[in-house]
């Protein structure tokens, strides 16, 4: 097989993994956690996502926004401190990259995920994606 072929159909499993990880909802979902209209929700997920707050994938033509991302006892509010982590990965990851980072165990988070730490300690969070983006600096 083809590695460029295989690393697609990696890419694309990886892809899937993520979708039906039951951490990424779609517009329509939110309003089913949020208690909102869709006409009251979708202009404000939308409005948080050009600023850069949140993100989201697109897979199959639909947009799917990260239930990590919200503060379930906020109002659904994004999680505080979210935008500098985007901001600081944005650098370096498109939004894939960005969700492959979040679930996927980080050695400088002692092998937890970013999303697991995200809401408990976003210091620490942020760190990691600083390192992630540097690399390895050799001195």
């Amino acid at each position: 097989m083809d590695t460029t072929l295989r690393a697609a159909m990696l890419v694309e499993e990886g892809k899937r993994r993520i979708i039906s990880s039951g951490d990424w909802v779609t517009p329509a979902e939110l309003v089913e956690l949020t208690a909102q209209t869709v006409d009251e929700l979708t202009p404000d997920v939308y409005s948080l996502l050009r600023e850069g707050r949140i993100f989201a994938i697109g897979y199959g033509g639909v947009d799917y926004f990260p239930t990590f991302a919200f503060d379930a006892y906020g109002s659904y509010q994004p999680v505080p401190g979210l935008k500098a982590v985007i901001e600081v990965l944005a650098t370096r990851k498109d939004a894939w990259g960005m969700a492959f980072w979040f679930g996927s165990s980080n050695s400088y988070l002692g092998g937890r995920q970013p999303k697991e730490v995200l809401r408990t300690d976003l210091g620490i969070v942020l760190d990691a994606a600083r390192d992630e983006v540097c690399g390895i600096l050799h001195g």
